[in-house]
């Protein structure tokens, strides 16, 4: 199953460095999260959200984030 991140790579054309630019964090988190060894936070699904327009509630489903 595809993650939030590798949609946003294919969708928008943007590397990992190019997103953490965006969303104002370190590409290795970014990294980390997209290879999924590593969950993603509430604040980051919320950066993503602002971002790019991806539904909130989305985000927490696909990224299987404990609320």
């Amino acid at each position: 199953m595809r993650n939030i991140i590798e949609e946003i790579m294919d969708k928008n054309k943007l590397s990992i460095n190019s997103i953490a630019k965006l969303l104002n964090c370190d590409p290795g988190l970014i990294s980390r999260i997209k290879n999924r060894s590593q969950k993603m936070s509430m604040k980051t699904a919320f950066r993503i959200n602002q971002v790019f327009g991806i539904d909130f509630q989305e985000i927490i489903m696909a990224e299987d984030i404990d609320v």
